[in-house]
């Protein structure tokens, strides 16, 4: 994924910690990066990455048939407040893209 973007190596870091990373983790991440970028890209794996959408906008998400949020190569946008990281139905899903 980082190959493909062609963006520079400057604004692209890879974190292997975030992989299986756990609700706990991911949001520590975010926190230490909020000042830091406009924009933020994570890829990671289940059910941590789930477990985030449903902190951040809440348990009403679009679901697969079977009842999965995010299900294999899902890529969640997500708007996220000016006013910080909260639980709850603060963030925005502004699309949920399934292959």
């Amino acid at each position: 994924v980082m190959e493909a973007t062609g963006w520079p190596d400057e604004i692209l870091r890879y974190d292997d910690g975030l992989y299986l990373a756990s609700l706990h983790t991911l949001i520590n991440h975010l926190h230490e990066e909020w000042d830091n970028v406009d924009c933020l890209m994570m890829v990671g794996h289940n059910p941590g990455m789930e477990e985030l959408m449903e902190y951040l906008c809440g348990s009403d998400l679009p679901r697969s048939d079977a009842g999965k949020l995010m299900t294999t190569a899902n890529v969640a946008i997500i708007e996220l407040p000016e006013t910080g990281i909260d639980r709850g139905k603060h963030a925005r899903l502004v699309e949920l893209l399934r292959p």
